[in-house]
């Protein structure tokens, strides 16, 4: 091959390389090969192939008629035959060892040899080389056995096999660049994003064909780990035909003596095992073709053959007790990061779940990693190592701390960190450029270009160096021309306009500062401060505005610069309460600023009020809470029965920390209002009081919150909520619904206000409830509150979990097990399986709860879970279990609600009732003429509540359900005390058919989750004649 993976043309065509070059020759190849090329275009196999031949033949006549490109070919072309020679060579080395693993070589063997290598030595050289390694060369002896008949199928996956041609790939796996001891999840996903990637391409070529139809091939073919091992078989049959095993075969049948010595039946299976083929299958393998060629075969120890280790590296076979490969130093064997136990990489997956099998696709990509940082291409760097951490994890992910997980994250960190860098530096040129500081602009473009050759650079860079010549222009104009002061300074400030951070023009500029802004204005709004002032007489000028507290500023450095602008007003919106405020306003020109700026008289003061005020009324008393102004000096509170006009009307009420007061020996049922002035000092000490903020309080007792319960109407993911409570005595009952805990927030008193900045305020229409449909998938929080005086009392939050939960749970009994199963929700890998023997767990931590964490990645493996409870039977419990869902949101793990039947089970060994029942006619003796009085005898084992039963009459066949026929007799529900009792029932139906008893509750039978279960007697003791 020469560049971008085309053939090369000398080869190609069949012309040699070292011979003289002819037009003519080259035209009558180039014609043979047309030809041959259109007639296999249609080919099956061989047409793809052929028309990508076909299209090339423009760049073929384009190289060949160059003498320069044919030259580059031509020695292209030699260096591919000496390789070829080196191949020949490699081939004949492994044959001859093939021939001699048993200690010796036969005459008939040599013979073979020298007939298929005659190009590489001659008998001669051979046998003498062969003397000198000490090998004995025998008569040929004839031999026969009847091996094993066991047949092996073989199959060839046509399509795949011939778009992996196209691209040289000699497999899915090879084809993904994955092992084969990778996870199916990532084998798939990589399949996905290749398909992904051959989609955007515009112009389809036969390679980027092949690429799209094998990327979906994947997809399918790793959909799940049963079409995985579909596609390993197949492969594993078509690789005795790759590993030429039959071919091996035949050359020991070319000898004389017809045997595969025990040394190379050893050899054969080695071979199949380093690719991964069943050794038992390959034996059978080796066995059945042997037999088939008339060949003895003495078979060694398969045991011994499997027992070794085959390196996912470079597939060489290893001892047993190798920890590394013997080949390439790989390791072999690896401490699983999640359970710690000792795996061999061969295997995909530990047994609990960790995708060890991944290492060397891991190690491979973090090596990547290396030399990509190494290369200064961060963002591809990123890519692999974000790669690299997904094989190197379980669904749901956990924070392992091996070697190969810090060095994930140690190169992440570090490539991140130049990423950042790089971000940064893009940004600081982008915002040169736009505000036109062109040589910091240029610096800082020579820096991303050096420090990330990479990077993208902004499209605007190419304005750069034309604005900095531009600038140079004008400069010299100039200086160059005759121009009065003002003339030249509103040259200087054109130069500027191009080209911000001219340094020589700013320079210019410094020389001749502007002059000063006069009669500085300012007045007080709502808290804002509003400025204005005389222009200043310099043209083509803006302002810059400075702010101090407490003391004028003496320079434009000496406070806090608020804002550069054109115009002659500024509004300061974030001035400082309390605080004396001084301002300067100074003349800009190009950021050379006058001597001297326009000020203030006198300062001014921005007074503030008190917020966040809160009432609390009980007994008698008021309570009031709040949040001082800052800088205030002090606070005063005046009470009065009617609303105070100023700061003395009224009783003055002592305050707590200027924050808090209690107002007490009030009587309940009067209004009381109060006013919380806020007090400053302004510029000479003398005090200032705000405009005060005012609420009113009637002192009684304060309302209770009653607590909320949640009941779910229909499927918990898709259903309504009936929210219901109890009665309240005073004020009004609302639930706020948010996104935020609001438990922190229990037992306090907020004003009604802010209410609607917490969530959505539910209002109950009657019955003391509300019925509410949750859309939001995730943790809802429902808080009670009463209203009460324009205040909110907030009483305790509940959560609910809006998510899809487990469904069809089912549970099998085994001796001393309990086998679980369930279907899991969409995007859910991790549930909690948790149960206490009292009752159902509201939750996988409630007390007295026993939880066990499934993977599902664990849980497919065998289709269950399964749990140890105790053989003996006076041991066990009932089990009341739960199973809750884990979704990941946000990174947060979110656990279902559990609330659904569907994924709850009530297992009883201890409070089962069995009922056993059977139909007879009780005669009375000295009746005998009569049939008798028709009875349900019912047997009761077990003790507990009895629930409600209905028997069931069909005139025609038996009752399936209990709404299968009339029902003919209900028994009401009632406790049972004794272990065993038997109860009669007298029927008044006495009409022909069939009876059945079922249960009110279908949820009570003991196969759904229940405590109770029923024997029903033969069909013939059901009938009523």
């Amino acid at each position: 091959m020469t560049t971008n993976n085309r053939p090369n043309y000398f080869i190609l065509l069949d012309i040699d390389p070292k011979q003289p070059w002819s037009d003519a020759e080259f035209e009558k190849a180039l014609k043979e090969k047309k030809e041959e090329w259109n007639k296999k275009s249609t080919h099956p196999t061989k047409g793809s192939e052929s028309r990508k031949n076909r299209d090339m033949i423009p760049s073929i006549q384009s190289v060949m008629k160059n003498e320069t490109e044919r030259k580059k070919e031509a020695e292209a072309a030699i260096k591919l035959q000496q390789k070829n020679e080196q191949k020949i060579q490699e081939d004949f080395r492994q044959a001859v060892e093939r021939s001699t693993i048993k200690g010796f070589i036969t005459e008939d063997e040599i013979a073979l040899l020298i007939k298929s290598y005659s190009s590489v030595t001659s008998e001669t050289n051979l046998k003498k080389e062969l003397k000198k390694k000490g090998i004995e060369i025998r008569e040929t002896t004839i031999n026969k056995t009847d091996p094993d008949d066991v047949v092996f199928a073989s199959s060839v996956m046509k399509d795949i096999k011939t778009d992996l041609g196209i691209i040289q790939k000699k497999d899915l796996y090879d084809f993904l660049e994955l092992a084969k001891s990778s996870r199916t999840s990532d084998l798939h996903d990589k399949g996905k994003q290749i398909y992904g990637e051959m989609q955007k391409y515009g112009t389809k070529t036969a390679e980027v064909d092949s690429k799209q139809r094998l990327s979906g091939h994947a997809t399918r073919v790793f959909k799940n780990d049963t079409e995985r091992a579909k596609y390993d078989r197949a492969l594993a049959e078509e690789a005795y035909s790759i590993l030429e095993l039959e071919d091996e075969i035949t050359i020991f049948s070319q000898r004389t003596n017809q045997i595969i010595f025990a040394a190379e039946f050893t050899y054969l299976l080695d071979k199949a095992r380093a690719r991964g083929l069943d050794v038992d299958k390959a034996a059978n393998y080796i066995r059945q073709t042997a037999q088939t060629k008339r060949l003895a075969v003495q078979v060694t120890d398969v045991e011994l053959v499997k027992e070794k280790l085959c390196c996912p590296t470079c597939d060489h076979l290893n001892d047993k007790t190798r920890e590394s490969c013997s080949e390439c130093n790989a390791p072999l064997k690896v401490t699983c990061p999640k359970c710690q136990q000792m795996v061999l990489i061969e295997e995909r997956s530990c047994r609990c779940s960790f995708p060890v099998g991944n290492a060397p696709n891991v190690k491979n990509l973090i090596s990547q990693g290396q030399r990509l940082i190494a290369e200064k291409n961060f963002e591809v760097a990123i890519l692999n190592l974000n790669y690299a951490k997904q094989e190197w994890n379980t669904i749901p992910p956990i924070q392992p701390q091996d070697e190969l997980t810090l060095l994930i994250k140690k190169y992440r960190d570090e490539a991140e960190g130049y990423q950042a860098k790089q971000k940064n530096l893009q940004h600081s040129l982008t915002e040169a450029i736009q505000s036109r500081c062109f040589y910091q602009a240029r610096k800082l473009l020579y820096q991303l270009q050096s420090d990330f050759p990479f990077a993208s650079v902004p499209a605007e860079s190419t304005t750069i160096e034309p604005a900095i010549k531009e600038a140079d222009a004008a400069l010299s104009i100039v200086r160059t021309t005759k121009l009065s002061e003002e003339e030249a300074i509103a040259r200087y400030q054109e130069i500027l306009n191009i080209c911000q951070d001219y340094a020589s023009v700013k320079d210019i500029l410094a020389k001749t500062p502007p002059i000063t802004p006069t009669n500085l204005r300012a007045n007080i709004s709502n808290g804002l401060v509003s400025l204005n002032w005389q222009s200043s007489s310099a043209k083509n000028v803006k302002y810059t505005i400075i702010r101090k507290y407490n003391s004028r500023p003496i320079s434009s450095n000496d406070g806090e610069c608020l804002a550069t602008i054109n115009g002659l007003y500024y509004d300061d919106t974030k001035p400082a309460v309390g605080l004396p405020i001084y301002y300067a306003v100074y003349t800009n020109r190009a950021e050379v600023l006058s001597t001297s700026a326009a000020l203030l008289d006198v300062p001014v003061l921005v007074v503030g009020e008190i917020t966040n005020l809160v009432k609390q009324v009980s007994n008698q008393q008021v309570n009031l809470q709040w949040n001082p102004p800052e800088n205030a000096v002090g606070i005063r509170v005046i009470r009065n029965q009617k609303l105070p006009t100023h700061a003395n009307d009224g009783e003055v009420i002592e305050v707590l920390n200027k924050s808090h007061l209690i107002d007490r020996n009030l009587q309940n049922g009067i209004t009381y209002h109060y006013g919380i002035y806020a007090i400053f000092n302004d510029h000479q000490g003398k005090s200032v009081v705000s405009q005060g903020v005012f609420i009113t309080a009637i002192p009684e007792e304060p309302p209770s919150v009653p607590k909320v319960h949640i009941e779910i109407i229909g499927k918990s993911e898709k259903g309504q909520l009936r929210l219901h409570w109890k009665e309240i005595s005073k004020g009004e009952f609302i639930i706020l619904k948010s996104l935020k805990n609001l438990e922190s927030e229990h037992d306090t008193v907020l004003p009604e206000s802010r209410l609607t900045q917490l969530g959505e305020i539910l209002i109950g229409k009657q019955n003391n409830e509300i019925i509410t449909q949750v859309k939001e998938v995730g943790v809802i929080y429902f808080t009670p509150v009463v209203i009460f005086q324009n205040m909110a009392y907030l009483g305790k939050t509940i959560v609910y979990t809006n998510l899809e939960e487990i469904s069809n749970l089912k549970v099998q009994r085994q001796t001393n097990a309990l086998n679980f199963s369930w279907d899991w929700p969409k995007d859910c890998q991790q549930a909690i399986l948790s149960y206490s023997h009292v009752d159902f767990p509201s939750h996988p931590n409630a007390p007295n709860v026993i939880q066990y964490q499934v993977i599902k990645a664990e849980y497919d493996i065998r289709g269950y879970y399964s749990i140890a409870i105790p053989e003996k039977q006076t041991d066990l419990q009932d089990y009341f279990i739960v199973v809750f869902a884990i979704i990941q949101s946000n990174g947060q793990n979110i656990t279902s609600p559990g609330l659904s039947s569907s994924a709850r089970f009530r297992v009883c060994y201890q409070s089962q009732i069995n009922l056993h029942y059977e139909i007879e006619r009780k005669k009375e003796l000295w009746k005998f003429w009569n049939k008798g009085q028709l009875t349900l005898i019912l047997k009761i084992s077990g003790t507990g509540i009895l629930p409600n039963l209905i028997l069931v009459s069909k005139s025609s066949i038996i009752p399936l359900n209990k709404s299968d026929g009339k029902s003919v007799l209900k028994i009401s529900s009632q406790p049972i005390a004794k272990d065993t009792k038997i109860m009669l029932f007298p029927l008044d139906n006495d009409q022909p058919g069939y009876v059945r008893l079922f249960l009110e509750d279908d949820t009570l039978y003991d196969s759904k989750g229940g405590y109770i279960r029923i024997y029903h007697p033969s069909n013939e003791k059901l009938r009523i004649d």
